[in-house]
């Protein structure tokens, strides 16, 4: 078995042994709230369960609740990210206990090996006074109703977290799931705090929800979403119908325009067709008249309405997959840059009476928060038609330092205040 730890990399030839002690030997230092990559060479050909304990308490036991930092069963030469969890025992050679063996092996870090190995390394956790560093990811990224799981990968062990997701709601769960009730596109935002300072970050356009619809097969239908998957009356799975003249029409509120891109097309060359129009009806001009299995380009229309007619024939029928194609839109007043610290003045600071909020640019501000260093949300408010100036009444606040959070439709901005 070969194992790959930040400065540690030992190789041990087999599994004869059981049981090695590297806990003096072999050591390394950490620091707190940081993540690090844990590569393990099991050195079989067959699936092993491997996990990774760190007594982080140093009271002699690996328990699953906390210790438990690296869980990969039914693998073969695991890796992976441990991310070292604030509140352990510093300053001290701890033991990190690595287990492989076979699959089915029970999630203990005190059991006898059937045919695999365990290894002690020696850990040294140092403090981290550093300020965080924000950073996440979620699954997935792009979905129809499913709830998107949020991971925060801030360095530097955040102690606070709040998460704006682009909809109006919040959490300050280090790891929220969220679902989306509307399609769209939507900018996410997480704001993370320590003793040592704050930091934030905005993935711009970051999650996309977007429902699938198919054509009709006669008829017309009208979708309002902004976003969305639209396929031939058979649907993803079964080719499009003879005889078909359905219509859709795109037209969502407050948009500038529709953007279609095709991701598949085939259709019976000369016999059967799509025509895209620029506009709400089969009336408007036409964008393009479409048969045979060529990729159509990107549309782009010059309003906001798009509208699509399918047109098929019994004739010398062969049965083909149809189309697919997403749709997005853009709409008034929402612009490409985000918002940055400059975009905003807070004054006075230091203060004891109020804070004043003023918008330097053609942002306005939808929410805004003041958030104690723990995290601890002290005032929250909406503001009332999406206002660039605000005053806060903070003459009743308690003394101290604290993040104010300003919202707005392209991201958050943070300023550190204090109150006197």
């Amino acid at each position: 078995m070969n194992v790959n730890f930040n400065t540690i990399n030992n190789t041990t030839p087999d599994a004869v042994e059981g049981y090695q002690d590297f806990s003096c030997s072999k050591q390394t230092t950490v620091i707190e709230g940081n993540f690090y990559a844990m590569n393990i060479i099991t050195g079989t050909n067959n699936p092993q369960d491997t996990r990774v304990w760190i007594d982080l308490n140093n009271d002699g036991v690996f328990n699953n609740t906390n210790e438990l930092v690296f869980d990969a069963p039914n693998a073969f030469n695991p890796s992976g990210n441990i991310t070292i969890p604030a509140g352990a025992v510093l300053n001290t050679s701890l033991r990190m206990r690595i287990s492989s063996d076979v699959v089915g092996t029970p999630q203990s870090g005190c059991t006898n090996n059937d045919f695999g190995q365990t290894e002690d390394y020696g850990i040294i956790i140092q403090a981290n006074t550093l300020p965080p560093i924000a950073d996440f990811s979620a699954t997935p990224t792009s979905t129809c109703a499913s709830p998107v799981q949020f991971t925060d990968l801030t360095a530097n062990a955040p102690t606070s977290w709040l998460w704006y997701f682009g909809d109006g709601n919040t959490s300050i769960l280090p790891n929220p799931s969220h679902t989306y009730a509307n399609s769209g596109v939507y900018t996410v935002s997480l704001v993370v705090t320590n003793a040592f300072g704050q930091d934030s970050l905005a993935k711009i356009n970051f999650i996309t929800i977007a429902c699938s619809v198919n054509m009709p097969f006669t008829g017309t239908d009208t979708v309002t979403d902004c976003n969305g998957i639209l396929f031939d009356d058979g649907g993803p799975f079964l080719p499009y119908s003879e005889f078909s003249d359905g219509i859709m029409s795109i037209q969502p509120a407050g948009a500038t325009q529709i953007i279609l891109n095709f991701v598949s097309f085939d259709f019976e060359d000369g016999l059967d067709f799509l025509i895209v129009y620029d506009g709400p009806s089969t009336a408007s001009p036409a964008l393009g008249f479409y048969t045979g299995n060529t990729l159509p380009n990107q549309f782009i229309s010059s309003g906001g309405a798009v509208t699509i007619q399918q047109l098929t024939t019994f004739t010398n029928f062969i049965p083909r997959q149809g189309f697919e194609l997403n749709w997005s839109c853009t709409t008034v007043g929402i612009e490409e840059n985000s918002v940055s610290e400059s975009d905003f003045i807070v004054y006075p600071n230091p203060t004891s009476s109020v804070i004043n909020i003023k918008s330097e640019t053609n942002f306005k501000i939808n929410e805004v928060q003041l958030i104690s260093l723990v995290g601890k949300i002290i005032y929250q408010s909406g503001v009332k038609d999406n206002s660039k100036d605000i005053t806060i009444d903070i003459a009743n606040f308690s003394k101290g330092v604290y993040i104010l959070s300003v919202l707005t439709e392209k991201g958050v901005v943070n300023k550190r205040v204090i109150v006197q």
